[in-house]
């Protein structure tokens, strides 16, 4: 990878995970959770090369009472599990637990979650990058400043897409 020292923040639904295909591709509980093993050998490789992932992730299933907190961050705890299991270490999750008609700042596309991840992780919008999986990610990162890659399920693809976004 030709980019060090760089702010990585994904998406997670449909990027780390499959989108579930009960209630709206929501999914509700760790058991439900299946992991794009390619995406955690991507997330590890990218921490092995100086680098910080984060998760920015809209749950309106808390919000609509599908999922609690607690629930979530089991969700969660399961994906840090693998990774630490595989070599990496546990990654933080931003999260937008808010309905679409709350108009909060927070839920993509607005950039909170994108801002809030560089401003705790003290990245400048040039040593960031977001990693989605919709228009909605995009919007996110345009409104946010900073470049954002097209996850299409190759996390190859993803990776070469990342090394080109950020001129060192």
């Amino acid at each position: 990878m030709k980019f060090r020292n760089c702010l990585i923040i994904l998406d997670r639904d449909g990027v780390i995970n499959f989108r579930s295909s009960n209630l709206g591709d929501y999914v509700l509980g760790a058991e439900q959770l299946i992991l794009n093993q390619d995406v955690i050998s991507m997330i590890i490789s990218i921490q092995k090369t100086s680098n910080k992932v984060v998760v920015a992730t809209n749950q309106q299933c808390i919000g609509k009472k599908l999922l609690t907190e607690e629930a979530l961050n089991e969700i969660h705890a399961k994906i840090n599990n693998v990774i630490i299991r595989n070599g990496g270490e546990a990654i933080k999750f931003y999260v937008c637990p808010h309905l679409i008609s709350d108009n909060c700042g927070c839920r993509k596309p607005k950039p909170g979650l994108l801002l809030q991840a560089m401003s705790d992780n003290d990245f400048p919008k040039s040593k960031t990058i977001f990693v989605g999986d919709s228009e909605t990610d995009r919007q996110a990162a345009l409104l946010a400043s900073v470049p954002f890659v097209f996850h299409s399920g190759d996390s190859r693809n993803t990776i070469q897409k990342l090394s080109n976004s950020l001129v060192e």
